[in-house]
């Protein structure tokens, strides 16, 4: 009685034994182990829509301040500033991508991974997208100086990635502001939503306030790099901080060491 009783509880795992290209068990039972490559793919998927969504964007708005009104000069810089951009699309792009593959080659556990390696990529490659961007828009602004005139700019937020790294950096903003780090929650969550190009570029060519213009645009670039670079400093002390207490919360002691 007992065997047919077993015989009959068998038969939904020997008729899955059965069924053709049937590995999704092994999938879903493995996928734990492969949380990392999955999260790499889908920053691979993301740059290539960020670069697909920035290349319809710049030739459509190219062509558009080509087409419209304006001096020879104003669509001759549009001309230029459109090619800039095209060539931007794809070292940004590969920013995106870039994170994606060193979280996938993370060697750390997934308390590390989440709250660590996770959270550093993201600051790192929002930071570098934005400096990248500015860079290539303070670019354009000597074009606009150059031919005295307003040229086309692809305007983009730092939105486009974000549903990928918003998650981790918003926490560590608000988590921040919950603790009384105001200050340091806007310098984490001040990362995000940043307009770094406008629709036009209205240079003021040929003159000093022009120059010193084109100039203080390049060094927005250095403070993005500094933004950038004193957040994953002050993440990662505050990384170590809570590190060091949670091993000393599993092994409790008194330093006395040192004390004579």
């Amino acid at each position: 009685m007992i065997n047919y009783v077993n015989q009959v509880l068998d038969f939904p795992d020997k008729v899955n034994g059965m069924l053709p290209r049937n590995n999704w068990n092994e999938v879903i039972s493995s996928s734990e182990d492969s949380a990392k490559a999955w999260l790499g793919f889908v920053y691979k998927v993301v740059a290539f829509a960020v670069l697909i969504s920035m290349l319809y964007g710049v030739v459509t708005g190219g062509i558009d301040a080509l087409s419209g009104e304006g001096s020879a000069l104003s669509k001759v810089g549009s001309a230029v500033a459109t090619l800039i951009y095209i060539y931007a699309a794809f070292p940004l792009a590969q920013i995106i991508r870039n994170a994606g593959d060193e979280l996938t080659a993370s060697k750390s556990d997934t308390v590390g991974f989440v709250f660590k390696d996770l959270v550093i990529t993201n600051i790192k490659a929002v930071g570098y997208f934005a400096a990248m961007s500015a860079f290539f828009t303070a670019v354009v602004g000597v074009v606009s100086y150059v031919v005295n005139a307003d040229v086309f700019t692809y305007s983009h937020s730092l939105n486009l990635a974000a549903g990928v790294a918003d998650l981790p950096m918003t926490v560590l903003g608000t988590f921040a502001g919950m603790v009384g780090l105001d200050s340091i929650a806007e310098l984490f969550t001040g990362l995000y939503g940043m307009e770094i190009m406008s629709d036009t570029y209205a240079g003021a060519g040929w003159t000093i306030e022009g120059l010193v213009g084109a100039g203080m645009a390049f060094v927005g670039v250095i403070i993005m790099l500094i933004q950038l670079y004193v957040s994953l400093a002050v993440y990662s002390f505050f990384y170590g901080l809570a590190d060091k207490f949670v091993s000393w919360v599993k092994a409790p002691f008194i330093p006395l060491s040192g004390l004579k």
